[in-house]
This record gives structure tokens, C-alpha cells and sequence, in this order.
């Protein structure tokens, strides 16, 4: 089991390191990427699990809880996505979005991922401790990568949008900062959680079509980056 423990580990900071490599007009302090890894691998994993524990516990004891497919709904939509995209945006926000080093477009992505690997290899490395080497190959799915890029992406719209006065947009890309990431988390782990081939089957042709979506637009974002 210790092989699965360094691939989960190792194949996402491998990643993480790429994407760090594409931020060629600019490279990020490696100890200001490294302080958001780290936060959100052990506090935003930390955070997120105490609340998901409560709010699985009140879901459950509101008649809510009773209804079946609509439950999981809320929960995996509410509950666990909303609260680990959050835990995972919390460490950006208050290390980076005022920090002098997030002046190019393409930083704030950068830092979103490293969130989101910091988060995602906390909890491969949870998985596997719990269910052994057997969920290897599926904890190397790229959902919370997927999720760094787009929230990363509006996050910077955002700051555009602060830096030209426009208070409005601004809003708007904020909350789209999280609402787009929440809304790929929650319907990833309601369609493989339902136990329904058709939806196991629809969320793995969607996760494929974004992973290559999100692949080609980083790559974009990374070649017309520019200063805020």
C-alpha cells in the first residue's frame, strides 16, 4: 500500500509543478505556492471534514434526509462540495488576494491549483488509508484540479474587475468563483455516489470533456497571460 500512498501523492504535485512551469512570464514564489498547498492540505481538509461531519448529522435529522435521490442531492451538491470548494478557495483569499505577487492574470490560477492539489492529496492519501490500494486509479481523477482552474480563472476576472472600478462584475465573478467549481464537484460525486449506471456513466464522459476543456483553456490562459 505504500506504492499507492507516493502515487496519490506524487502524480498531483508532479502536476502541480507543470502547471507552476507554464507561469512563464512570471514564476510564483515557490514558498508563497508551497504556504497554500500546505494550508489547504491540512486546515481546508481539516475544516472541510468537521463541517461536512455537521452538516451530514442536520441533514439527516431534517425530513429532508428522508427522501432519497433528493437527499444525496443536497448533500453532495450543499454539503460536501459547497463546503470543500470554499475550504479550498478560504487559503487563496486570504494568502494571495492581496498579495503583491498576484499581478498577472494567470497567478491566481496557479495558486487555485495549488489549492486544490493541496486539498486533493490530503485526501487521496485519507482514501487510501481507509479503503487501501484499491482506490488508486480513482483518486487520480482530476476533479479538484478541474475545479482550481475555473475557480482560479473567475477569481481573476474578479480582480480585473476590482482593479477598473467595477464593483458589480466584481461580485458576480466571485461568486461564479465558486458557484462554477461547487457545480462540477456536486454533480461528479451525486453521479458516481447514486448508484445508477446511466448517471456513473454521464459523469465520466463529462469529467473526460472537462479535463480536456480545462487543459486546452490553461494552456490558453498561460500563452495570453498579461499584468492586471
Amino acid at each position: 500500500m505504500g506504492i499507492a500512498y507516493i502515487i496519490v501523492s506524487i502524480v498531483p504535485i508532479m502536476l502541480l509543478v507543470y502547471i507552476w512551469y507554464l507561469d512563464r512570464l512570471e514564476h510564483e514564489p515557490l514558498g508563497l505556492v508551497a504556504a497554500v498547498f500546505v494550508v489547504s492540505a491540512l486546515l481546508g481538509t481539516a475544516a472541510a471534514a468537521a463541517i461536512e461531519e455537521l452538516g451530514g448529522f442536520l441533514l439527516g435529522a431534517t425530513p429532508l434526509g428522508s427522501i432519497p435521490v433528493f437527499s444525496d442531492f443536497v448533500y453532495f451538491f450543499f454539503v460536501v462540495a459547497l463546503v470543500e470548494e470554499f475550504c479550498k478557495r478560504f487559503p487563496v483569499m486570504r494568502l494571495v488576494w492581496k498579495h503583491s505577487e498576484f499581478d498577472y492574470r494567470f497567478d491566481i490560477i496557479v495558486y487555485c491549483v495549488a489549492s486544490a492539489i493541496g486539498f486533493a492529496v490530503a485526501e487521496n492519501i485519507m482514501y487510501v488509508g481507509v479503503f487501501g490500494s484499491d482506490v488508486t486509479i480513482g483518486r487520480l481523477i482530476p476533479v479538484h484540479t478541474i475545479c482550481g482552474v475555473f475557480m482560479g480563472y473567475y477569481l481573476g476576472c474578479a480582480k480585473i474587475c476590482e482593479r477598473g472600478g467595477n464593483a458589480e462584475a466584481r461580485k458576480k465573478y466571485l461568486i461564479m468563483s465558486l458557484a462554477i467549481p461547487v457545480a462540477i464537484h456536486g454533480a461528479w460525486d451525486f453521479c458516481v455516489s447514486a448508484d445508477i449506471d446511466a448517471l456513473a456513466i454521464a459523469a465520466m464522459v463529462g469529467i473526460v470533456v472537462l479535463t480536456i476543456y480545462a487543459w486546452h483553456r490553461l494552456h490558453l490562459y498561460a500563452k495570453h497571460d498579461a499584468p492586471l
